[in-house]
């Protein structure tokens, strides 16, 4: 059963018809402020399988009952949700065939979550604002795990994660301060989302290395790191770049690697400084982009490294990808510095089998293809 209310006084009589229904499916949006909402008869049903309150006028704190008890719950969804205290297991202890977890909420500083539902199969975790003081997640049948953060000044001060059946983890955001994490399986995919407008600091401990404790920990094999983040990781190259003994992180853990980046301006620094230190990467996603004024300093300065061109820039650097097999492209213009770019990734990635590429619309999109597939008839280029 679906319904929007909107009037405020209509929720207890909303509630006192729940509770005396054996419903197995509640999907219950309130519209505007809620200073503190409790909602004992919702978590009380003995039927319900599916449970979601999302809060559409600004977050609303919820009084989750100690004594809460739903034996079918399989489905959780909250969305703008403040917990009032409780118990760190309190939503685990109260839902014990749970399968599907996914929340947007706030809680009090010190709190930490600890997740152990026998039969979790997925979870995903979206923080307002605050940090969590810990995250625990100890599920034997989990298989996906993920965790947003969208405050970049705050981090967990711990994390713990045992899982065996896991298969996919997404971190975005500030890694945690400490992790204990065991039962992980070889196959897993571990993935670090850098967000957009992500600190200058956090920028630089993925430029000077100091991130690879943290993707050693979270076991990260793909790393994705969205536009202005390019930026930023570009601006401490281009800083560095007559420096005598620049950084040398070693990022041999990721196989995977997605970046979104303008070619025309400084983020080819970025994009070059990941290359080069990711030397194991299997499959590569490049985002272009394209802003409308150039910065002349970035033009003078590639002018005077041989521009993008063979013996160029690109090949300044001694980037090997000889693991690199496949590569997709989405929004290529079709421009020079495009095509350069391509024609150094498919000179150094000498197991490369295939590209795919994306949203091509305009003219010199497809001529650059051509030239590409005239060059390197080795490579099969799919055009979607």
């Amino acid at each position: 059963m679906r319904r929007k209310l909107r009037d405020k006084t209509k929720l207890d009589n909303w509630i006192r018809y729940v509770s005396n229904s054996a419903l197995q499916s509640l999907d219950l949006s309130l519209y505007g402020a809620y200073s503190f909402v409790k909602l004992p008869s919702v978590f009380h049903l003995p039927s319900l399988r599916v449970l979601c309150l999302h809060f559409r006028g600004g977050a609303a704190v919820i009084d989750w009952p100690a004594t809460a008890f739903l034996p079918s719950l399989e489905n959780l969804d909250l969305t703008q949700v403040v917990f009032a205290p409780m118990a760190n297991d309190a939503i685990s202890k109260s839902c014990p065939v749970l399968k599907d977890w996914r929340m947007i909420f706030e809680s009090v500083p010190w709190f930490s979550l600890e997740v152990n539902s026998p039969l979790l199969e997925f979870l995903r975790l979206e923080k307002i604002y605050r940090s969590m003081s810990g995250l625990s997640i100890c599920c034997p049948s989990i298989k996906t795990v993920m965790v947003f953060q969208l405050n970049d000044h705050l981090s967990l001060t711990h994390f713990k994660l045992s899982a065996p059946g896991l298969q996919t983890l997404v971190w975005c955001g500030p890694p945690p301060r400490s992790s204990t994490i065991d039962s992980i399986p070889a196959s897993l995919v571990s993935s670090f989302l850098i967000p957009l407008n992500y600190r200058r600091s956090c920028m630089d401990s993925l430029y000077n290395g100091s991130l690879t404790t943290a993707f050693t920990k979270l076991r990260v094999n793909r790393l994705v790191v969205l536009e202005s983040s390019m930026k930023i990781l570009s601006q401490f190259a281009f800083d560095q770049r007559d420096q005598p003994n620049p950084p040398a992180p070693n990022y041999g853990n990721l196989k995977h690697l997605g970046i979104s980046a303008n070619f025309a301006e400084f983020d080819s620094l970025g994009v070059a400084f990941l290359l080069k230190h990711s030397s194991k990467l299997e499959t590569l996603v490049v985002s272009f982009y394209v802003e409308s004024e150039q910065n002349i300093d970035y033009a003078n300065y590639f002018e005077a490294k041989g521009g993008f061109g063979r013996g160029g820039y690109w090949d300044s650097h001694g980037v090997s990808l000889k693991q690199l097999v496949d590569i997709s492209i989405y929004r290529p213009q079709g421009q020079r510095y495009e095509y350069d770019f391509l024609e150094f990734l498919f000179r150094v990635a000498t197991s490369l089998t295939k590209m795919t590429i994306h949203g091509a619309r305009q003219r010199e999109s497809f001529q650059m293809i051509k030239q590409l597939q005239q060059a390197f008839p080795r490579i099969e280029i799919s055009v979607l």
